[in-house]
């Protein structure tokens, strides 16, 4: 290239550019039931670790998807460190699901009526929010407006953190390592 100021300009720009908004897919089957999760904090130590998946994480989320749940990833995430994020899920062994993340300023500022909104389409579409999972009391707070049922919901410790985040749900969790066999052994197939 002729100007390689430029071609470097444009890679690291590509690096910030916004995943393109999700659209809620039909209804497939006799599969309504969905699974909720955040990413960062939750499918991550914390939210500043966003390059790092917690332990068994993709195991628990691939415990689902083999039980017929379609999988749902919704973040706030910004958009400097947004670019490949479905990449990094499929190099870190998470299964396929459909992949929302914030578009906007206001989106971002206000996570859990971004949040809330999606998943009111989800519902409105005819799926049902079976089991939900998040780090922040935004997550929280989004999941309990949608009436994702308490003993439904789950809250993951971040890392270095004495306590979940304030919500409502059932179990603060302090990692996926043991939650696994709970999904593996009293989680209900949705088919």
């Amino acid at each position: 290239m002729r100007h390689p100021a430029l071609a470097t300009a444009i890679i690291i720009l590509s690096g910030c550019a916004l995943i393109p908004p999700a659209d809620v897919q039909p209804l497939s089957g006799t599969n309504r039931q969905v699974v909720v999760l955040d990413i960062d904090g939750t499918l991550t130590p914390r939210n500043i670790e966003f390059f790092t998946p917690r332990e068994s994480a993709a195991d628990a989320i691939n415990a689902f998807h083999k039980k017929g749940y379609t999988v749902v990833y919704l973040t706030t995430r910004v958009p400097a460190f947004q670019s490949n994020l479905s990449g990094w899920l499929a190099r870190n062994g998470f299964p396929g699901g459909t992949l929302h993340v914030a578009q906007t300023a206001n989106e971002r500022a206000n996570p859990a009526d971004y949040k809330a909104r999606v998943l009111a389409e989800y519902v409105q579409a005819g799926w049902r929010l079976a089991y939900a999972y998040g780090d922040s009391t935004s997550d929280l707070v989004a999941y309990s407006r949608m009436g994702v049922p308490r003993d439904r919901v789950f809250a993951l410790k971040r890392k270095y953190a004495d306590h979940c985040q304030e919500g409502v749900y059932e179990l603060c969790l302090e990692g996926w390592a043991q939650h696994v066999s709970f999904i593996e052994n009293e989680v209900p197939d949705a088919r």
